[in-house]
């Protein structure tokens, strides 16, 4: 198999500096993943912040997948996963945020940093998360919205003024 070419919108686009959203014209490069042995293997998912039911249930539900790179990288960065339906439902990471595999569940995106979940079988929407990581447009998590927006110096020294 070849890494093919695959121009991919994200899911929130980015603003520019005049403040109006564009589309970025992301082309990425992606190749099958070619059966569950191929998935556990994988760096990516080596590297993934997956609970230990994640690593089980997900190649175990496996149908397809693709490693996704930027274009002429060596190393891929993202991994897509469709599966069957799951007939168990569990947490399947636990950072940067908790995610619950559901019922409706049939697109998993892995990367090093996070894993997330889409409904239904479009790889679109896969692949637009993937996008809102290149572009850095992905949502907040609920625990990185619950970060404080003040710096770490900030808070050092605020903390020296109580008594």
């Amino acid at each position: 198999m070849r890494w093919i070419d695959r121009q991919i919108r994200p899911m929130h686009m980015p603003a520019g500096p005049d403040g109006v959203t564009y589309d970025p014209r992301l082309v990425v490069q992606t190749i099958r993943v070619a059966n569950e042995l191929d998935l556990v293997t994988d760096p990516v998912w080596q590297a993934a912040p997956l609970t230990k039911f994640g690593r089980e249930e997900i190649p175990r539900l496996f149908r397809r997948g693709w490693r996704i790179r930027m274009s002429a990288r060596e190393e891929p960065f993202a991994l897509v996963v469709n599966i069957s339906s799951p007939a168990w439902l569990g947490l399947i990471s636990r950072s940067p945020e908790h995610v619950n595999l559901m019922r409706t569940d049939r697109m998993i995106v892995v990367t090093s940093g996070f894993v997330c979940t889409g409904m239904g079988p479009s790889k679109t929407f896969a692949f637009g998360l993937v996008g809102d990581a290149i572009c850095g447009t992905r949502p907040l998590t609920a625990q990185e919205r619950r970060k404080p927006r003040v710096p770490e110096e900030d808070l050092d020294a605020l903390g020296g003024l109580a008594p």
